[in-house]
């Protein structure tokens, strides 16, 4: 090949092209795997890798790719100037291939970051959705607490409400009570007027028909016996009146008969005044009737009073009782609400220790992944390592093995002895 001329490279010369002699195409393949392995060689190491003995085995291949460029410049310089034209041609073909296997691995590239960043969105979706179910239990848990504490305090002002109406409907029944027992004595008090009243209308009756008759029996006398008669009358009856004052009451009737015997007719003084005795009599036993029926309507106000009282002391005794009652089922509200504190406390405090829990088991299964990805990513490390030594001694080889073939050529062509590189054969030994 002309100095003007470019060569290919160590990419392209993996297109085979028939134009080319056999070791020609040998070196370029060599070429193209050494440049493989120099490209796997110069990824990251596995850990624990010594990485002087892979920089050695760096520049071994460094040395070898040198080598096989070298041999196929000489190779190239050797063919004839007729085959320009098809190795254009088979460089055109290879840059096209080159084209295309750039445009798979960027395609491939992209799948993988697509690929991975699928992963990394289902990852992220896995733990937005536990948090979402954690967040979600936890505020269940706070909803029903919340619910317990309401229906406590719903149940502790029922109660409290219970107690208002049940201390009004008191109130209101002691008032309606009283103002009926007020009714009942203002009724009984008004019919006591009308009975006394009635009583008063009758003795007033009685004893104007009394007045009447006596008016009507002194006109009688008046007109049959005359004055005189009615004046003697009137003064035995004057004198009867006087001894019966001065005599003891102890008298019976036959003996007021015999003492009255003597006088028939009484006068009208002694008849006035036992008139007026009489109207003393009856007014005494009517304010003795009226002292004895105030005693009794007093010992009945007393009596009504003493019920009243102890109906006071009775509704008051209920509506302590119904007060400690109510004291107590508030007292027992509040310890429920205090026992209800408590164990939204403990129940909290048991959330949170979920919560850290399953923020921990995240924590790990996070670790544990990437733990997972990091033995994956060195174990493909490891792998390539291996594989790669292993390529690179297979390569190594067939490049001595060319080059002894060279020499032996050159030799039984009586050519001059072909130097082999050290480095090539110390490859073993790294």
């Amino acid at each position: 090949m002309l100095d003007g001329e470019t060569l290919p490279s160590g990419g392209q010369s993996q297109v085979g092209n028939a134009g080319l002699s056999p070791e020609l195409r040998k070196y370029h393949v060599i070429s193209a795997q050494l440049e493989s392995i120099m490209g796997e060689a110069c990824r990251e190491p596995p850990s624990g890798a010594n990485c002087v003995s892979i920089k050695r085995r760096i520049t071994a291949l460094q040395y070898a790719l040198e080598e096989a460029e070298r041999r196929i410049c000489e190779k190239q310089r050797l063919d004839d100037i007729s085959r320009k034209k098809r190795v254009l041609d088979v460089y055109l073909r290879r840059a096209k291939k080159d084209e295309e296997r750039r445009d798979v691995l960027e395609k491939d590239v992209g799948r993988r970051k697509q690929l991975v960043s699928e992963m990394q969105e289902e990852k992220r979706f896995y733990y937005n959705q536990k948090n979402k179910e954690v967040g979600g239990r936890i505020e269940k848990y706070k909803n029903s607490i919340l619910d317990a504490q309401a229906a406590v305090i719903e149940r502790a002002e029922a109660e409290g409400e219970k107690r208002n109406r049940i201390l009004s409907r008191l109130q209101e029944e002691r008032a309606r009570s009283a103002y009926e027992h007020k009714e009942k004595s203002r009724k009984r008090m008004e019919r006591c007027r009308e009975v006394l009243n009635r009583r008063k209308q009758k003795e007033e009756e009685r004893r104007r028909e009394k007045q009447a008759a006596f008016i009507s029996h002194m006109r009688k006398l008046e007109q049959d016996e005359g004055v005189d008669a009615i004046l003697n009358k009137r003064k035995d009856v004057h004198s009867f009146l006087a001894r019966r004052r001065n005599s003891s009451r102890a008298g019976t009737d036959d003996g007021f008969m015999e003492a009255a015997a003597p006088s028939r007719y009484k006068t009208h003084e002694t008849l006035l005044r036992e008139l007026k005795e009489k109207e003393e009599q009856h007014k005494a036993r009517y304010e003795a009737e009226q002292a004895f029926r105030q005693y009794e309507l007093q010992l009945r106000a007393h009596a009504r009073q003493e019920r009243i009282e102890r109906q006071r002391q009775n509704y008051r005794a209920q509506l302590e009782k119904r007060i400690e009652r109510n004291d107590e089922i508030i007292e027992m509200a509040r310890e429920k609400k205090k026992r209800g504190e408590l164990v939204k406390g403990a129940r909290e405090a048991r959330e949170q220790e979920n919560l850290n829990e399953i923020t921990r088991d995240i924590e790990q299964h996070r670790n544990r992944a990437e733990e997972m990805a990091y033995r994956r990513h060195q174990d493909a490390l490891e792998k390539n390592y291996y594989r790669w030594n292993g390529r690179a001694q297979r390569v190594i080889l067939q490049l001595q093995d060319a080059i002894r073939a060279d020499k032996d050529t050159k030799c039984g062509m009586d050519q001059k002895e072909i130097f082999m590189p050290t480095a090539l054969c110390s490859f073993d030994n790294l």
